[in-house]
């Protein structure tokens, strides 16, 4: 199984799982309802911002969006919506604030609590981000962010608990940035001793996005799964899975395949107790199909990257037979 998660995973026949579906954001899904089956093909709605509900300071109303939000994940196939947004307005230059609640980690803290409550209950998982100190929107890829203890656990850390601790989300996004000089999902403090061992969490922990991570701090795959880390988001290449891969066979390590087993064991925990399980049995089959389209954009795909070979070979042998030509001419 591959540990990239690109808006969803690829099903796996040998264990039975199916494709899964995700959606992203806390004021929508992102996602088109399936035409042939409901007759409308519009996409999903978008919500006021959590800054607006907030406001309302009303928690009937939390819950009911937290309705609102699973359904449409239902009718989508989705399994999990990352959200909701749980960090602070500590400025306001701070990451994302059009998608967080407040600037007070308490008022975070509650209102957090119906929404994420009413997602899980429908078989939804809320995936709530970005965990945690994400305070800068530019530049915020490796920014450190510096706390001392009490601060940390009386705002951001105090802005996320709830989410996990009391309303039993199984899911959490991290941040870009660094907590001191560590990257959030490379943080064992974070990611293992407060989130696991301290607040009891059980479920997924998911980068933010890793694509074309190359070698920045990004693409330490295997510092990451061993804080704790269980998947990669929009690693389109599959960076995560191969590094881990190698590590462990260079290595002979089989304490990282010991870790490497567990981010699985906790991605297939969530799949099993989601709606994802909805109307399979022990006599379920996964199959795995092939859409029309594919082998046809494969082949496109190797058609025209052999036309741009035969262009380049044809535009360099015009361009050398030129200068041969020129050459004649002037000897003689």
């Amino acid at each position: 199984m591959s540990v990239a998660d690109n808006f969803g995973t690829a099903e796996i026949v040998s264990v039975g799982k199916p494709a899964i579906l995700v959606g992203d954001g806390p004021d929508g899904l992102g996602g088109s309802f399936h035409e042939e089956t409901y007759g409308d093909g519009r996409q999903d709605c978008c919500f006021p911002t959590q800054i607006v509900l907030a406001s309302t300071f009303n928690k009937d109303l939390m819950r009911a969006r937290g309705d609102l939000m699973a359904e449409e994940c239902l009718y989508l196939g989705m399994m999990e919506d990352r959200m909701p947004g749980v960090n602070l307005h500590r400025t306001p230059f701070g990451g994302r604030n059009f998608e967080y609640y407040s600037e007070d980690s308490v008022m975070t803290y509650l209102c957090e609590i119906p929404e994420v409550e009413a997602m899980e209950a429908k078989g939804v998982h809320a995936g709530p981000k970005h965990c945690i100190g994400n305070d800068q929107e530019n530049n915020r890829e490796g920014i450190a962010v510096f706390f001392n203890e009490q601060a940390f656990r009386e705002g951001s850390l105090r802005g996320v608990e709830g989410a996990l601790a009391v309303a039993g989300g199984q899911a959490v996004m991290h941040g870009f940035n660094r907590l001191g000089f560590v990257w959030c999902s490379s943080s064992t403090a974070l990611c293992t001793q407060v989130l696991e061992n301290e607040w009891g969490f059980v479920g997924q922990q998911e980068t933010d996005a890793v694509a074309n991570a190359g070698g920045t701090y990004k693409g330490h795959f295997v510092e990451a799964v061993a804080a704790g880390t269980d998947n990669f988001c929009l690693d389109f290449s599959g960076d995560s899975s191969r590094a881990l891969v190698q590590a462990i066979t260079e290595n002979d390590d089989g304490n990282l395949l010991g870790l490497l087993r567990k981010s699985v064991h906790d991605y297939l925990y969530i799949a099993v107790n989601s709606n994802i399980m909805n109307g399979y049995s022990v006599h379920s089959k996964v199959v795995s199909i092939t859409p029309w389209w594919q082998p046809l954009m494969y082949g496109l795909i190797a058609a025209f990257t052999v036309l741009d070979a035969l262009c380049l070979v044809m535009l360099l042998r015009r361009r050398f037979g030129k200068k041969e030509n020129i050459d004649v001419e002037v000897q003689e």
